[in-house]
């Protein structure tokens, strides 16, 4: 990506400004021929056959109760998605993620106003996606390394080899093959075709001003739309000064004219970097990075590192960087090994060290992160594929024969190693069941795995296998007797299989931990699964177990129209219409467009009108 830093064979010794000297004004279309040109059409269909054919398993996948549920199908910004409701999706919503994300969340609106809830589309759009940043990638790769070497075909083969390393790697598994992930394949796809296009607007002559204006406007306008699709790239905005400052023609422009292009850039990165700090800091009352979160970084830094070279043993649950100290010896060996580097590298000035540190650049916004998912690789990852390129650049250079074949074969099968693990990571996502297995073989923790039996069960719940769900729930509570989402979920299929005795068990059980420990579950999941319970009483007719529930949901967390409803139809069911209008009216306030509530309270109000000050229930009572 930014390997126009590099300097070929035996320039690579000199410093950066003898580099800008031997590149000159050198631009990558004057050197292309018509080969070349066939060349890149046949290298970019490759490219786009191969992600194709190796992610293609993903668009028949399902949604995994991991983050699909919560950020997709039980989203209400999703469900509730119109086009006079956009404004409303560029608050603050740190319950649903940890980001600051509007246009993610018009994403997925859009996609659910165009196909509802079905998973086969949120995959294939990430599919989709993943081979166009491929794509753009590689001819931002190759048109750095052409702006290098002005002859051969090395920068050619140099930028497929790299791409294809970052493209079909295992770790983009997790985002491809994630619907929730879209927020990362909309985000990296704009800043890739951002920054090709600031490249062409660099490239472009000065008396072309109108290809000039529309490169620049198309790419700060990508640019924005990344960082406020998904902030992965908020401090990428240092790549395109760097690209700028000291690689593109660096002699050949005013440096307050360099200033001036990037400052538009630097602004928006600015604002969503300070509405993150804004989210995390007040919103979500996370402490700002410290001394022991700089200690820490290093460990980040050789870890993706480590995972993108030989990434083996790659299990959905993250690292829980969060939970590591600075006395860990992984910690201290990180923070020493990255002093001894620094040490050596900082006054060499070799161009690979300006590649390096654009890949720490990235990374910084990891500061403060709890885990470190696979995800998080998607954008870093490209910035190792760009020394990869760099490296293989420098081995067609050297004008050895041997020397070429052995690094390309040498890639190739790399590659080729790496596509069977790629497999096997995009197969153990195809539905809920092979996840969660994987899980369970991967993890030892008791607590990860009652968590695994639990989603388990949720995903046979959810298919209304009700015996296989609530075995699966049993095992998460032999696992962790504690769990209290096991506790209500069995609680809820128990009550589905008619054991009403053995239910109550499993909620006096629940509600006595969770008076001992409520901060295990959110207080809107407390609520919700007392909502669910009193469903289920109400639709076997207990109706005064069912206002328990329904009382307990709601003293606990503020609600939308249908609790008050189901708490009117419930004392409408126990003949106690009075009670009962007051609820189903609070209901009709809160959704007065709803034709069901509405004839719901002309019901009750007929039932009141019948029966006077008498308290006899009706016949055909409504259900919820």
């Amino acid at each position: 990506m930014v390997s126009n830093l590099a300097i070929i064979g035996n320039e690579a010794e000199y410093h950066f400004t003898d580099f800008y000297d031997r590149c000159g004004d050198a631009r990558m279309g004057n050197h292309q021929n018509s080969n070349h040109y066939k060349s890149i059409l046949f290298l970019t269909f490759f490219i786009a056959i191969t992600v194709v054919l190796i992610f293609y398993p993903c668009t028949k996948f399902e949604f995994l109760i991991w983050d699909d549920d919560r950020t997709i199908y039980d989203n209400v910004l999703v469900k509730n998605f119109s086009f006079t409701s956009i404004s409303k999706l560029f608050h603050f919503y740190p319950k649903l993620m940890t980001k600051y994300a509007p246009l993610y969340w018009v994403s997925l609106g859009l996609v659910h106003s165009a196909s509802g809830f079905d998973p086969h589309v949120y995959h294939t759009i990430n599919v989709l996606m993943h081979i166009a940043s491929s794509v753009v990638l590689f001819l931002i790769l190759f048109r750095s390394l052409s702006a290098l070497d002005r002859s051969g075909n090395g920068p050619l083969w140099a930028a497929f080899l790299a791409t294809l390393f970052w493209s079909i790697h295992p770790m983009r598994a997790e985002v491809v093959c994630g619907a929730t992930n879209l927020s990362y394949c909309q985000a990296i796809l704009f800043l890739f075709l951002s920054f090709y296009l600031f490249m062409k607007f660099e490239d472009t002559d000065h008396g072309s001003r109108v290809k000039q204006v529309a490169y620049y406007f198309f790419s700060f306008t990508l640019f924005t739309a990344s960082l406020f699709t998904f902030p992965i790239g908020m401090t990428f905005f240092a790549v395109l000064v760097f690209y700028a400052f000291f690689v593109h023609n660096p002699n050949n422009k005013k440096i307050s004219t360099k200033i001036i292009i990037n400052i538009p850039y630097a602004i928006v990165a600015f604002i969503v970097i300070s509405l993150n700090l804004y989210n995390h800091t007040y919103l979500q009352n996370i402490s700002p990075f410290g001394l022991k979160d700089i200690i820490k970084f290093p460990y980040l830094i050789f870890y993706y590192i480590a995972t993108s070279i030989v990434p083996l043993n790659l299990s959905p649950n993250n690292i829980q960087f969060s939970k590591m100290v600075v006395s860990d010896p992984v910690i201290i060996l990180s923070a020493f090994a990255a002093l001894v580097f620094g040490i050596v590298t900082i006054k060499r000035r070799k161009p690979w060290v300006g590649i390096f540190l654009l890949f720490v650049i990235v990374l910084l916004p990891l500061l403060k992160t709890d885990d470190l998912p696979q995800r998080y690789s998607y954008l870093s990852g490209a910035f190792l594929s760009a020394l990869a390129g760099y490296f293989l650049l420098i081995a067609y250079n050297r004008r050895n024969i041997y020397l070429s074949m052995l690094a390309s074969l040498f890639t190739i099968v790399y590659l080729l190693i790496l596509l069977p693990i790629t497999s096997a990571q995009i197969a153990i996502r195809e539905n809920n069941v092979a996840f969660f297995h994987y899980i369970l073989d991967m993890e030892d923790d008791s607590i990860v795995r009652s968590d695994a039996y639990w989603r388990m069960g949720k995903a046979y719940q959810e298919r209304e296998m009700h015996e296989d769900a609530l075995h699966s729930f049993e095992e998460s509570l032999q696992e962790w007797p504690s769990n209290l989402n096991s506790l209500y979920s069995a609680a809820i299929i128990k009550l589905d299989l008619g054991r009403q005795d053995e239910a109550q068990n499993s909620i006096d059980l629940a509600e006595f931990i969770y008076k001992n420990s409520p901060f295990q579950i959110s207080e809107e999941r407390y609520a919700n699964y007392h909502f669910f319970i009193g469903n289920k009483y109400f639709l076997r007719q207990n109706f005064t177990m069912a206002l328990e529930h329904y009382f307990i949901a709601k003293n606990s967390i503020g609600y939308n129209a249908l609790l008050p409803l189901q708490i009117g139809m419930t004392l409408f069911n126990l003949g106690r219409y009075e009670e009962s209008i007051l609820y189903v009216k609070e209901a009709s306030q809160l959704d007065p467009e709803s034709p069901f509530i509405q004839s719901i309270l002309s019901r009750v109000h007929a039932e009141l009108g019948k029966s006077g000050s008498k308290s006899v229930p009706p016949q055909g009572a409504p259900e919820p």
